[in-house]
């Protein structure tokens, strides 16, 4: 992520939000949502949360449709894939899919050592 928010500067900002995001944008002064979508599910339970958003904190979403070369990647995906520390070609930016995935490897490594599961064996294929 610190690869694009350098290539952008100040204009993108990466924050975790706990609590709701209607309370953030509020308590930040944002204008609007932005929310991505790849498919009609997508855009069904987005249409939902936007409803809900207007009504708690009086602000719009702005709908952008997924780029159909990524329409079939999910970050559930993605996650799924790292708890095996195993990637696929084209599933994450080429920007910032070093960082994505050594993050999320390192992740998963110390969850399974936390519940005392063994390393994974070395036959996946990254």
């Amino acid at each position: 992520m610190h690869t694009i928010t350098k290539k952008f500067g100040e204009q993108v900002e990466i924050v975790r939000v706990e609590g709701l995001l209607a309370d953030y944008v509020e308590d930040h002064d944002i204008d609007f949502f932005v929310r991505g979508v790849r498919s009609f599910s997508d855009f069904d339970s987005e249409f939902t949360m936007g409803i809900i958003n207007r009504r708690l904190a009086h602000k719009e979403t702005i709908f952008l449709q997924a780029s159909s070369s990524r329409v079939h990647i999910s970050s559930s995906l993605i996650r799924e894939l790292s708890m095996y520390e195993t990637k696929l070609d084209n599933f994450v930016p080429r920007e910032i899919e070093d960082e994505v995935y050594s993050y999320l490897f390192e992740h998963y490594r110390k969850l399974r050592e936390a519940n005392g599961d063994p390393p994974l064996r070395k036959n996946n294929k990254n």
